[in-house]
């Protein structure tokens, strides 16, 4: 599985770009900081309005992805998947990842 929106556990850097690990939780500081350089450090995520990073969503459908859209609503991106799933992700994604497992289970 490919992380096309990024990983929450990993932080990068708003000024030099830098991207780490990060499982502390709660944060010691709000907004963290990098120790680089000082930066602002975000979520390695896609939030919102963002778009993907340059190039990420070709290269995957080109090295053979199963792309899978789970949004309420119809993207740019819809057409390209190859399953659309029409609601929040809070609900489809358990969902879809337990029919996954069971067809994994049931065809092994």
């Amino acid at each position: 599985m490919l992380e096309l929106h990024g990983n929450i556990w990993r932080t990068r850097c708003t000024g030099c770009g830098k991207v780490a690990i990060d499982h502390r939780a709660p944060l010691p500081e709000i907004p963290s900081r990098c120790p680089e350089c000082g930066g602002l450090l975000r979520p390695d995520v896609v939030w919102l309005g963002e778009s993907l990073p340059p190039g990420m969503l070709a290269a995957t459908l080109e090295n053979g992805a199963h792309l899978v859209e789970i949004n309420p609503a119809k993207t740019p991106l819809s057409a390209r998947a190859h399953e659309v799933i029409r609601a929040p992700a809070t609900e489809a994604l358990p969902r879809w990842w337990n029919d996954l497992n069971h067809s994994i289970r049931t065809t092994t």
